[in-house]
């Protein structure tokens, strides 16, 4: 019979790691829960890859779709702080689906914009009585670990494959450079700085990296559009229902409804 230190793959014992900040725990600075949060915004490639995709099938411009990404992110604010007070109280950051974006998609492209948002509605408050009735323990007997495994891996390749995309850009060699300068400069500023300002410096590696690559770099060596950023207002607020509501402009299709609750 194999002893258990006969079993182990890697070279040293597997072991607990302790982390930093507990479920309970909070930074002791109020700047420091704001740098967490705000790279934990940056990392999260979701809110920007998936609107676009939205945006894209309904046909909206430049402007509009930088906008309908600031929409999706105040609206992913809001949903957090609910989750993360009322809600199941986890630190885990709110924001679309990748599974119901790739049918938006084509109810977007096919139906228009106003089924869509119909359709969402409905689906919404759907889920919504789903989750209020508590028969979800029960459904989940229907989605086991294989199930739900093999739906987070094609989540992950779909995402994945956007965020290369998004990196090579039009191909240009300089798009490449950046992105490895940013690799370069996380694992930099977490193995090299690790106890600089109290290992802040380690932690917000990330949140370092692409403002001082993607925006200080890229910007002068003219790499970035700020005509875009100067047109826009540094704070706004959005609009209630900008693109109709129900009862005025939304419209109520059952095969799209029916598409969104799948």
């Amino acid at each position: 019979m194999q002893s258990k230190d006969s079993e182990i793959v890697w070279e040293e014992k597997p072991k607990l790691v302790e982390p930093i900040y507990k479920i309970e725990d909070r930074p002791a600075k109020w700047w420091e829960s704001v740098l967490y949060g705000w790279q934990h915004t940056l990392v999260d490639i979701s809110p920007f890859v998936l609107p676009l995709a939205v945006a894209a099938a309904i046909g909206m411009n430049a402007s509009e779709q930088a906008q309908f990404i600031n929409f999706c992110l105040f609206s992913m604010g809001i949903a957090t702080i609910i989750q993360t007070t009322l809600g199941n109280r986890l630190p885990i950051i709110q924001g679309p689906s990748a599974t119901l974006t790739g049918t938006l998609v084509p109810i977007a492209r096919h139906f228009g914009a106003s089924t869509m948002w119909g359709s969402v509605f409905i689906g919404g408050l759907v889920e919504m009585l789903i989750g209020a009735s508590r028969i979800l323990k029960y459904l989940r007997l229907f989605f086991p670990p294989v199930v739900s495994g093999v739906v987070v891996i094609c989540i992950g390749l779909s995402l994945g494959h956007l965020a290369v995309r998004l990196t090579i850009g039009n191909g240009q060699v300089i798009n490449f450079l950046f992105a490895m300068l940013v690799i370069g400069c996380i694992f930099i500023l977490q193995v090299l700085c690790k106890n600089l300002l109290k290992g802040i410096v380690a932690r917000g590696a990330i949140f370092f990296s692409i403002w001082l690559v993607g925006l200080l770099l890229a910007g002068i060596l003219g790499k970035v559009d700020w005509v875009l950023v100067a047109q826009k207002p540094w704070f706004s607020l959005p609009g209630f229902f900008p693109y109709g509501g129900p009862g005025f402009g939304w419209k109520f299709v059952w095969a799209a409804i029916f598409g969104v609750m799948a």
